[in-house]
């Protein structure tokens, strides 16, 4: 009987260990909420397109006076067109936000106070991250949250409405997919032309 209960003693932390990191600790210290989830969701990993959207901590955006180079989202949810052979998916793809004033300006809002957790589901938001490239420094952002940790409405708007332009994808579902061998025919580079369909999230 012992032996059971410390199995399920351990069992019950391993589960509050999990269920940390996946629930950063609310309120932060300022009374403010913070993301439910620091990462885009699902996940990136390929290393191409982490060298435009790399797995840093993501900031609140409190706005830039300098000039920004680049302004990037990226998404490991997008589906292209698939025909079964040259196309599989799930597609990871970064898009350049040519024009994210709107976006940023919305970004800049403040989080809210946050709620108890008792008021909140516990369903993980995706915190909708953008990446400002600034002299050659990458920072991520966060959307401004809601007392649960979820973006704002007018925030996922901004971010559902802003301009993209795809730069390059890369099919993770492709039998040939290897992330330590770049190449055709599951990397495609947008900027170059493409046969295949306008990228699409799910």
């Amino acid at each position: 009987m012992r032996g059971r209960r410390t199995a399920a003693a351990i069992l019950a932390l391993g589960v509050a260990l999990a269920l940390t990191a996946c629930f950063p600790p609310a309120p932060s210290e300022t009374g403010k909420a913070i993301p439910g989830a620091l990462t885009v969701l699902p996940e990136l990993s390929d290393p191409q397109i982490l060298q435009y959207c790399p797995g840093t901590v993501p900031q609140h955006f409190d706005g830039v006076a300098a000039p920004l180079d680049r302004v990037y989202a990226c998404r490991a949810d997008v589906r292209i067109a698939s025909d079964g052979a040259t196309t599989h998916g799930p597609w990871q793809v970064v898009y350049l936000l040519p024009t994210p004033q709107k976006l940023l300006a919305a970004y800049a809002q403040p989080d809210a106070a946050a709620r108890p957790p008792s008021a909140c589901g516990a369903q993980i938001a995706d915190p909708l991250l953008v990446w400002v490239d600034r002299g050659g420094s990458t920072t991520s952002y966060h959307a401004p949250v809601d007392g649960c940790g979820a973006p704002t409405a007018a925030a996922a708007r901004a971010y559902r409405t802003a301009t993209r332009i795809p730069v390059i994808g890369v099919d993770t579902g492709s039998p040939d997919y290897r992330p330590t061998r770049p190449s055709s025919p599951y990397t495609v580079d947008f900027r170059r032309g493409t046969s295949a369909a306008t990228p699409k999230e799910r």
